[in-house]
């Protein structure tokens, strides 16, 4: 990443870069790599944190973060005390923090094959009709001859948005019979805002890659349409 590039991040309050952290951890937690990122907080006080970011709670104004040089030890921050955070890995994030202007390129170890796709996909529709007790046809709508490592990461990272809100819709009994009666296909592409829309059994869910709902907010987004 060159400091061009840099250009294209937003100055952000302490706030929203501890917001857009915990959606970075949310998005990737799931992902067979995942490492949390890494970054520094100093204080007020004038001590700098080191280690890894794990969460942040706004309804208690705290920060958790795992320390870099102690083997499982943890340390919980006052967030209104933060003067500064530093990112060490931006290059991970930064799609996140410039509101996707900067493109996410994956590592060739992130971005699975088509044959794996094909498989999570399958899997994902078997476990549907197994919950479901009914058969749903599971799809990804896209062009066969333009799809890049970018894609099947992201398809990847899309799969595993639709199995954890699909989970919280199972364990909703009005809504799983609703989703039950309703659908008979399921269907998810990429665009450019994110939107869910139900049309003759249909259920297609149109995410945008760069920045996707979280499962509360698709799931949501899901019950709207019933």
């Amino acid at each position: 990443m060159n400091y061009k590039t840099l250009l294209k991040l937003k100055a952000l309050t302490t706030d929203t870069v501890l917001k857009t952290l915990q959606k970075a951890v949310e998005l990737d937690k799931n992902s067979d790599h995942f490492i949390p990122p890494q970054i520094s907080i100093s204080t007020a006080s004038g001590i700098t944190h080191h280690g890894y970011f794990i969460n942040y709670t706004p309804t208690e104004n705290s920060v958790l973060i795992a320390e870099k040089n102690v083997p499982m030890g943890v340390n919980y921050i006052y967030a209104l005390n933060i003067t500064s955070i530093s990112i060490h890995d931006i290059e991970t994030y930064a799609h996140l923090f410039s509101d996707g202007e900067i493109a996410f390129v994956p590592t060739e170890k992130d971005s699975p094959t088509m044959l794996s796709l094909k498989k999570d996909i399958n899997q994902l529709e078997t476990t549907i009709g197994d919950k479901l007790n009914k058969k749903i046809a599971l799809k990804w709508e896209h062009q066969p001859e333009e799809i890049s490592p970018a894609d099947k990461y992201y398809a990847k990272k899309t799969i595993l948005l639709l199995e954890e809100t699909l989970a919280l819709i199972y364990a909703d009994n009005l809504f799983k019979e609703a989703l039950t009666e309703n659908i008979g296909n399921l269907v998810f592409s990429s665009a450019t805002n994110n939107q869910v829309r139900l049309i003759e059994k249909t259920l297609s869910l149109e995410i945008n890659w760069k920045n996707p709902p979280l499962p509360n907010a698709l799931f949501a987004m899901i019950e709207e349409c019933f």
